[in-house]
């Protein structure tokens, strides 16, 4: 995406799927939609941040990312014990 908007859009992605998998159940199949999704779009807002020159927004992005998978950890290790 080169569009001006496409960092606001990233941003917003980003939010939505965070608050979208605190609805989601421990399953490991919803683990795994989890895990590729966050892994795509944090890594295309990153690559779109740095394509702008904004290099924090970069970072705070993938951090975003990492955030949404590590909370869904967790989850995995108690629903598989």
């Amino acid at each position: 995406m080169n569009h001006g908007s496409a960092l606001v859009a990233y941003e917003t992605a980003l939010k939505f799927l965070e608050q979208h998998v605190a609805l989601l159940s421990s399953s490991s199949r919803h683990f795994d939609a989890v895990r590729k999704a966050t892994s795509s779009l944090a890594t295309d807002a990153f690559s779109c941040s740095l394509r702008r020159g904004a290099l924090k927004t970069a970072v705070e992005m993938v951090e975003q990312g990492r955030a949404i998978f590590w909370t869904q950890l967790p989850w995995r290790k108690s629903s598989s014990s």
